[in-house]
């Protein structure tokens, strides 16, 4: 049976095509709904969701605005996002992941070497 991997309640299977080498599902693009203490500063988050493994770009727009917090949303685009490393530097600045609105992932093409 194929991997199971969990991306914050939403459940994806990484296909194996049959008679094949396995071939990796990459993350390109997520979009996350987050909840943030004013604090934070949507520059500061950004930059650090920059340095993950994999993230190429990131989007951050506030949606909301109390007293405390923000609630913004995220869009994180990249060759292979490290999704458990995004979710990381996100806490350590004190900002809670909502939900996975979207999701748009990929197989690895995997080039025979040249005879």
């Amino acid at each position: 049976m194929p991997p199971l991997y969990s991306i914050n309640g939403l459940q994806f299977i990484c296909n194996y095509i049959i008679g094949y080498n396995a071939m990796p599902v990459h993350i390109k693009r997520i979009i996350i709904d987050s909840l943030k203490p004013r604090e934070t500063t949507i520059l500061d988050l950004s930059k650090a969701l920059c340095e993950v493994k994999g993230v190429d770009e990131v989007d951050i727009t506030v949606t909301e605005v109390d007293v405390k917090t923000e609630t913004i949303k995220l869009v994180v685009r990249g060759s292979d996002i490290a999704y458990e490393e995004l979710a990381k530097v996100m806490n350590e600045h004190g900002t809670t992941i909502r939900s996975v609105d979207e999701i748009n992932v990929s197989r690895a093409k995997v080039i025979a070497p040249p005879k």
